[in-house]
């Protein structure tokens, strides 16, 4: 049955290309001798064989066709590539994201140990209160904490002059404590993790320090760790020059034991060490290494501009005559020798090498980049050397003290010409850093009252670049008066003046005041009391009023986490003795209008539709008292702010 079926198939198939051949006219068929055939085909069809396919091919038509096609087909690539190269020059190109590490963009927040919270009851603050506070600390979204010095020491200095480096005061607990306090903080909670910054003072040590005894008594490797010089005798003293300590008192001291006198820029109880020796560069190399190995995220270093004086000890140049020869800062003496000197950018330079190097070692787990911020002083330009690239040694950043010198008097113009004369001068490609307050620095709110504190946040916290809070300044805590009590700072012991009491009272936290509000458990103890106002200015009272001091705070640091703020570009609008405005944008990004009125007039209908190209807007953050509604709408043709008030305008990225 099958070869019957494969009969028929093959029949069947003889009998079409018999039809088919005989369907072709009989000129087309093959013909001629054996010996010169002539082929001759059919007009083309879809079912045709390679042999006529390759015929009709080479055929003067399908030439020109295959000619026509080529060039059509190059002729569009051509054009395409030439509208790609035209779109990439003429059209603007989006701007990339850039890689920044935590430090660039960073909120930090100084904690002064003795001031934060005390666990124990001895009216002194200690490092398990700050720990018991790191909810707190993290309900501000801050990234880091500055702390100030822990150190072992006799207080001379409240920690500034320090016996032993590498160990916690009993006064702030233990090792085992901070130790604790590190591995809380580096807990992630809510997706995120505090980093720890903590002051490193390499200037200087306590005279109670085994480095200086051993030193007094020529012991050696100690007896060049100090500047020693002879100066005479303990009845005919004569100082070596004309140098000063930061005090307006003489840089030098007689020490009867040795019987020379010591250098020290600060009090005569903190000498200072000798950076022309070698193995006290071993020393506090091994100090660093030490913390480091600890976690610390980063280091502040103290006193940096004092680090080297002139190997030659030459006399200071004279300054103005006319000024106070016992005021350092008064300009009696222009201090060229004692401050600033090209070779503390070696030591700089050492120390970034080892943090660069904990950077990026990762054998005991996640590489963590640490910082190093420089505390130094003079001008803006002379501040300029203390920074540095990312592998070009130098400090991530020295600390910008501009902004500490903003008084009532400071209206828009003055706060404009601050903020650009820090830009202008730091690095391009730097970060930029801004401070309100500090350990040594009137408190802010003290200095320009509480109608325009916020106004101040609000720059603060959206400017470009790193913001640091000193603790209680986002309450509007203020100096306590010190007039009718000693002075607990010892620098303020012969004139009260000089004491730094005022800035340091106790944090306020609670308003119960059988608690000291919230500082101590006895408030007879503190070491200093709270400011008079706690009950109304605290924690507990600011976190439930939705325009409290905290609550701006609070609304603006959660609003510096956008994307903008960490990496956007900044251009100064509109300034004016009551007006200073900028915009923070990013291609692609939301863009923020800031505006706040740092004068003493109401600001009335001005006009930002032309500088932004936008004539409404999204209100984003306010001052605790400003007219404006957040997440509401806004006409950016009439802003109008009472003097003290603040607002933060939005609009999304569109496309163009």
């Amino acid at each position: 049955m099958a070869d019957m079926e494969m009969q028929d198939e093959y029949g069947a198939e003889r009998q079409r290309h018999k039809d088919v051949k005989q369907s072709f006219p009989s000129s087309l068929v093959e013909s001629g001798s054996s010996s010169n055939v002539v082929k001759e085909y059919p007009p083309p069809y879809a079912g045709m064989g390679k042999e006529m396919v390759l015929h009709y091919s080479n055929t003067p038509a399908f030439n020109r066709a295959r000619k026509v096609l080529l060039m059509i087909f190059w002729g569009s690539w051509i054009v395409l590539i030439g509208a790609v190269v035209v779109l990439t020059v003429a059209h603007p190109r989006c701007k990339l994201k850039p890689n920044i590490e935590w430090w660039q963009k960073a909120s930090v927040y100084q904690v002064y140990p003795r001031s934060f919270k005390d666990s124990d009851g001895d009216g002194v603050g200690d490092i398990n209160g700050i720990r018991e506070k790191l909810d707190y600390l993290r309900e501000l979204s801050i990234d880091a904490i500055w702390l100030s010095p822990f150190y072992e020491s006799p207080m001379r200095d409240f920690g500034y002059d320090v016996i032993n480096y590498t160990s916690v005061d009993p006064l702030f607990g233990n090792m085992s404590d901070l130790d604790s306090l590190i591995d809380e903080m580096h807990k992630e909670v809510d997706g995120r993790d505090l980093k720890l910054i903590i002051d490193f003072i390499p200037n200087h040590t306590s005279n109670e320090s085994i480095w200086f005894q051993q030193s007094v008594d020529r012991v050696e490797p100690y007896t060049e760790y100090y500047i020693w010089e002879d100066c005479g005798n303990a009845t005919h003293l004569q100082d070596p020059n004309n140098w000063q300590s930061a005090l307006g008192t003489p840089a030098w001291t007689y020490h009867s034991t040795r019987q020379q006198c010591y250098f020290h820029q600060y009090q005569d109880s903190m000498p200072d060490l000798n950076y022309r020796n070698n193995l006290v560069k071993e020393e506090i190399d091994a100090v660093l290494r030490f913390w480091l190995d600890k976690n610390v995220d980063g280091i502040r270093i103290d006193a940096i501009s004092k680090l080297y004086e002139d190997y030659n000890l030459r006399d200071e140049p004279a300054g103005d005559e006319s000024a106070d020869p016992n005021d350092y800062y008064g300009g009696y003496l222009n201090h060229t020798y004692t401050k600033n000197l090209p070779e503390i950018m070696d030591m700089i330079n050492r120390w970034r090498g080892i943090l660069d190097e904990y950077s990026t070692n990762t054998d005991s787990g996640p590489a963590r980049p640490r910082v190093m911020v420089a505390e130094a002083s003079g001008s803006p330009t002379q501040l300029k050397m203390y920074y540095g690239r990312t592998k070009d040694g130098g400090a991530n950043f020295p600390f910008n003290f501009g902004l500490t010198r903003i008084n009532e008097s400071c209206d828009g113009l003055c706060i404009a010409g601050l903020v650009d004369t820090w830009m202008d001068a730091k690095p391009e490609e730097a970060p930029a850093n801004w401070v309100l307050g500090n350990h040594d620095k009137s408190r802010i709110t003290s200095r320009v009252g509480e109608e325009k504190l916020d106004a101040l946040t609000m720059l603060l916290l959206t400017l470009p670049g790193v913001s640091t809070t000193y603790y209680g300044d986002e309450i509007g805590m203020l100096n306590i008066n010190i007039s009718d009590r000693p002075s607990q700072d010892p620098v303020g012991w012969s004139d009260k003046s000089l004491s730094r009491d005022p800035e340091r009272s106790p944090m306020q936290w609670y308003d119960n005041s059988s608690s000291c509000y919230g500082f101590t458990s006895d408030c007879q103890a503190a070491w200093l009391p709270p400011h008079p106002d706690a009950e109304e200015t605290n924690v507990q009272v600011e976190r439930d009023d939705p325009l409290s001091h905290l609550s701006v705070y609070k609304n603006l640091s959660r609003l510096r986490r956008e994307e903008t703020f960490s990496y956007g570009d900044w251009t100064t609008l509109k300034v004016s003795a009551n007006l200073y405005s900028y915009l923070r944008s990013f291609n692609g990004l939301t863009s923020y209008l800031v505006v706040v009125n740092m004068g003493d007039t109401a600001l009335v209908d001005e006009d930002f539709s032309e500088a932004v190209s936008k004539t409404s807007a999204t209100v984003a953050a306010i001052t605790g008292k400003s007219s404006y509604i957040p997440g509401a709408k806004a006409d950016l043709m009439k802003v109008s702010l009472q003097p003290g008030d603040g607002v933060v305008f939005s609009w999304p990225y569109i496309a163009q």
